[in-house]
């Protein structure tokens, strides 16, 4: 499903999708000032429904979404909260699954394959901002983003838009 591309520069993988991707900036445009390794990513995706039906479908309900996602063995939904401006506040956990190299087994252990991810779902814009909350190197690690439903001719289109530190 992703494929990396140059800096902008879209790349179809073939599936009617498209990724951008580079080390440039944050998703936000913004130079990147801290220095370091940063990595932006752009994927976009199409949907044969409208972009309120595309939100509500993919906002709703998380838990058991694993048995669709290679690599992951668990979601769950530790807190939910709707706010008053009605922007929903998500934070699921994730389980990641996979072999490790040999290699790297010194340094990463199963249980480090593990972080939350906390959304603030907003259905009068139909945006999604997120953040993953990593367990481990927390100080090292940091991806956020935000997602995008557009309404287009015959449908929908998503946009998933972030940075990677």
């Amino acid at each position: 499903m992703w494929e990396k591309g140059r800096w902008g520069k879209v790349t179809p993988d073939g599936a009617g999708r498209s990724v951008e991707s580079g080390v440039k900036t944050d998703w936000r445009g913004a130079p990147n000032a801290g220095g370091g390794f940063m990595y932006h990513f752009k994927y976009k995706d199409r949907f044969p429904c409208s972009a309120k039906e595309a939100f509500d479908a993919t906002t709703i309900d998380f838990d058991g979404l694993e048995k669709y996602i290679d690599n992951i063995s668990l979601i769950k939904t530790l807190e939910r909260e709707t706010r008053e401006n009605g922007a929903v506040r998500t934070v699921l956990r994730f389980h990641g699954e996979g072999a490790i190299p040999a290699v790297a087994r010194a340094v990463i252990k199963p249980e480090m394959l593990r972080w939350n991810e906390e959304m603030i779902c907003d259905p009068s814009k139909l945006t999604i901002e997120w953040k993953v909350i990593s367990d481990y190197f927390t100080e090292h690690l940091t991806c956020d983003g935000g997602t995008y439903y557009h309404d287009r001719e015959g449908g929908s289109l998503i946009v998933v838009e972030g940075q990677l530190n």
